[in-house]
């Protein structure tokens, strides 16, 4: 019998055109942050389009001290693939997870980071409540 363990830890990969703008990884999963199903049709059954036509939501900029995505996700008790933003600006509380795993909701897999100030305050940024 051959054990074989890999470790696994939260990464980021930037975009090849933009270094502020980043994607969150868990081990070589994506993660996706769930930024909610307000207004979102209850099924697309019979419109396969229905999506297109619900407006999209702002994604809110991860400002933190650092470029650790362990410094601002925090593990979600008893889900071991998800992680919550914290102290990490308008992003706090929002909860990412594998990409995989969300369904019938709005999601984003690409995030303008700001650690430390590097960055100024991205135009029209919000903060979701």
């Amino acid at each position: 019998m051959i054990d074989l363990t890999l470790p696994v830890g939260l990464r980021l990969e930037q975009a090849m055109d933009d270094a502020s703008t980043v994607s969150l990884f868990h081990g070589p999963v994506l993660l996706a942050g769930e930024l909610g199903r307000q207004d979102m049709p209850a099924s697309d059954v019979g419109d396969k389009d229905a999506w297109l036509r619900i407006a999209a939501v702002p994604v809110p900029d991860i400002v933190g001290k650092s470029g650790n995505p362990a410094d601002w996700l925090a593990p979600v008790p008893g889900d071991p693939s998800a992680f919550r933003f914290k102290d990490a600006g308008p992003a706090n509380g929002i909860v990412v997870r594998p990409l995989f795993d969300l369904h019938h909701q709005r999601y984003a897999v690409y995030w303008r980071l700001n650690a430390a100030g590097q960055y100024g305050p991205t135009p029209g940024a919000v903060t979701l409540k």
